[in-house]
């Protein structure tokens, strides 16, 4: 056996009983994978088949985690080139076998579900559709990466994968991804009609109970967070899932879908309004344009509508404030912050509260960058804070409100920023010249009259050394970035959202970036 192999599988038996370090070894032990050959992959999925599950408490997860995405990469990058199709259906057959093994308790075998899609021959995506119908994954978020390639694929055999793929809508974390896939290979006219033609019956009933269970919870929302908590992910994936149907219906072009898409127009959700009113504009009914304009002045629904409005040919309906820049931007904004990564949903206000056009890193040109200032009223009070667009998307835990405009542009540049000359080291690792630099720096800050001063690692800007610390200045906690000629100081503020060693170097790195770009 390949010395990789069985080093891999040792890591596997004993994973259990390592500690932090070494489990972080482990991890990096399995990046030989990505560029493997096919013998020595064919083998690790044979030792993996037959050994797996480990332990019952699965704490090896993390470790296979690392295995298939790994697999995975190997499938994107350099796919199997068996020498016959038999070796190929058999190595299919091994990462279906393991998929199944696994079962459903798995944190990790979605990304066999990758490796399948990434090899796309009819045998795997046939067996992908087969899991996905039978043995989905546990929630839309792990399903979500195999059909996104499948969007990105330069070709699809359509027929391994459809229509036996539909019978997963069934499952509603994977819905959605089967009817956007459906939608995208009929917008492309990679299919001469609607891969769920057929079942357009099935679909319509689907969006009628799926608008009546969101209706319901809009008139009878959960009263307390521990009930919406458990609710919040039916909840995205039935909007997603309405979302899809209303897109697929008016593919498929069946005027039988008017009636359920306008009781989706009542709903107060604006991402299902926006797409039954689009689906609506495109049977010809004058109420869904209707509702398509008057929603382009909700941030977080107004980039589908511009775009909808400019394939239906009724962007002069639109008034001329929410085709801005400034209002463009507003509503990328609004659209990250409704991520489920993010907050869920849109910010209750938005004040742009700076605007400039300036050389950016990463663009050629000056581009328009805007800050705005967003609030959240909830019943158990308000948040606010600062997000940026234009450039990038983007907005931070710490509260940043009370910086000015120039640094919280910095702050941004420098969180984007990334450069072989341009990284940090933990001050335990440093060497002794290194050592020596950070103590100098340290006593630059202690003559400075700052107290309780704790070394947090050394950034190198561009040779440059830079030492981030905690501090004191005047009994009053923050963080200190020291160079060479300068101390920038900042006040921890808000002790829920305080600012970090980690933000304040970002200041410093975007400062110095800005500067050098702008003269």
């Amino acid at each position: 056996m390949d010395p990789r192999v069985s080093s891999l599988l040792d890591d596997l038996s004993r994973y259990a009983d390592v500690d932090l370090a070494r489990s972080s070894e482990c991890v990096l032990h399995t990046k030989w994978i990505a560029t493997a050959d096919d013998e020595h992959i064919h083998r690790l999925l044979a030792e993996l088949q037959q050994r797996l599950p480990l332990s019952e408490e699965r704490i090896e997860e993390k470790l296979l985690e690392s295995v298939f995405a790994e697999l995975a990469r190997r499938a994107a990058d350099a796919p199997w080139q068996a020498s016959d199709s038999r070796r190929d259906v058999a190595v299919c057959k091994q990462v279906v076998a393991l998929y199944r093994k696994l079962g459903s308790r798995s944190s990790s075998r979605h990304h066999l579900l990758s490796v399948l899609v990434h090899r796309a021959t009819s045998e795997d995506l046939s067996s992908f559709a087969d899991l996905v119908v039978s043995d989905p994954p546990p929630s839309a978020v792990t399903a979500a990466a195999p059909f996104l390639t499948l969007l990105h694929a330069e070709r699809i055999d359509v027929s391994a994968l459809f229509p036996r793929i539909l019978a997963g809508i069934q499952h509603l974390q994977v819905a959605a991804p089967i009817l956007d896939l459906a939608n995208y290979l009929t917008r492309q006219q990679l299919v001469r009609q609607h891969p769920a033609a057929q079942r357009k019956g099935e679909l319509i009933n689907l969006l009628g109970t799926l608008v009546g269970q969101l209706g319901h919870l809009e008139e009878s929302p959960p009263r307390s967070p521990e009930t919406w908590d458990r609710v919040r992910n039916k909840v995205n994936d039935g909007v997603a899932l309405a979302v899809s149907l209303c897109d697929a219906l008016a593919l498929i072009g069946d005027p039988a879908a008017v009636g359920k898409l306008n009781q989706a127009l009542g709903l107060e959700h604006r991402r299902v309004r926006t797409e039954a009113a689009a689906a609506l504009a495109r049977f010809g009914e004058q109420k869904g344009e209707q509702e398509l304009v008057k929603l382009a002045a909700e941030p977080v629904a107004r980039l589908r509508v511009l775009a909808y409005s400019d394939e239906l040919e009724i962007t002069d309906q639109i008034e001329d404030r929410y085709k801005t820049a400034e209002a463009r931007a507003e509503a990328e904004l609004a659209c990250f912050l409704s991520e489920p990564t993010q907050f869920g949903m849109p910010p209750s206000q938005m004040e742009l509260i700076d605007e400039c056009n300036q050389n950016w890193p990463g663009f050629d040109d000056p581009v328009d960058c805007f800050l705005f200032r967003y609030t959240y009223v909830l019943s158990s009070g308000s948040y606010s804070n600062i997000g940026v667009a234009g450039p990038l998307v983007h907005t931070f835990t710490a509260d940043i409100a009370d910086l000015p405009s120039a640094d919280i542009y910095a702050a941004f540049v420098g969180w984007q920023a990334e450069h072989e000359e341009i990284f940090e080291i933990d001050i335990r690792h440093l060497e002794s010249s290194q050592h020596s630099h950070a103590q100098y720096r340290e006593q630059v800050l202690h003559d400075a009259g700052y107290e309780d001063i704790r070394q947090e690692y050394l950034g190198l800007f561009f040779g440059e050394e830079v030492l981030l610390a905690t501090a004191c200045r005047s009994g009053v906690p923050g963080c200190a970035v020291v160079d060479e000629d300068n101390i920038d100081w900042y006040p921890s503020g808000d002790r829920s959202r305080p600012i970090t060693t980690d933000l304040a170097y970002a200041i410093y790195k975007g400062r110095k970036l800005l500067q050098r770009f702008n003269g």
